[in-house]
């Protein structure tokens, strides 16, 4: 095709003269050495160039004429290839699920309905430690009481009088552990 002015290329194309002004001063598309636009060149430099993420913002369905004038005389060959297009517009819709999951969780966390690891391990831990004390602690209290009384019957009192009193302790534990803000 002949080199044209950017007036002319922009009615070619279907986009305003303002458009297409500012395809060039972007860098999208370049003048030739005579100021002209080779209409072959720039529909390649534009497809090379253009935002993958135009489609989704409102730009008009591209028409059947409009995509063969993208390809390069008679051969068919695309001047970027489908491949290329295609990754990085998988890479920018990768980044966008990861932007919107990292929103999800923020929000989940503020809301109270996600915890740190380490809050919940700490909370384990500190329930852990009571039991193992309360526990290890039930036969220096117990014994001095056991060792009086000769009834087997309240001998089995005391001692499951003082587990039942552990294991209460233990359920009614309230770890010291701050949420995040």
């Amino acid at each position: 095709m002949p080199d044209v002015t950017v007036p002319q290329w922009a009615a070619q194309i279907g986009i305003s003269k303002q458009a297409a002004y500012k395809r060039l001063k972007s860098g999208k598309v370049k003048l030739n050495s005579r100021g002209l636009i080779d209409t072959e060149s720039a529909a390649a430099q534009w497809e090379a160039n253009k935002d993958a993420w135009q489609s989704q913002r409102g730009a008009p369905k591209r028409t059947a004429r409009a995509s063969h004038e993208l390809r390069s005389g008679e051969s068919g060959r695309r001047y970027a290839p489908q491949e290329d297009r295609a990754s990085f517009s998988e890479a920018q819709r990768a980044r966008e699920w990861l932007r919107v999951k990292r929103e999800k969780l923020a929000v989940e966390v503020i809301e109270g309905k996600l915890v740190a690891v380490a809050e919940v391990e700490a909370a384990w831990s500190a329930m852990i430690l009571t039991a193992r004390n309360r526990l290890l602690l039930l036969p220096d209290k117990v014994a001095p009481r056991i060792a009086a009384v000769s009834d087997v019957e309240e001998c089995r009192a005391i001692l499951e009088y003082e587990i039942w009193a552990a294991l209460t302790a233990l359920s009614e534990h309230q770890p010291n552990v701050q949420s995040i803000s």
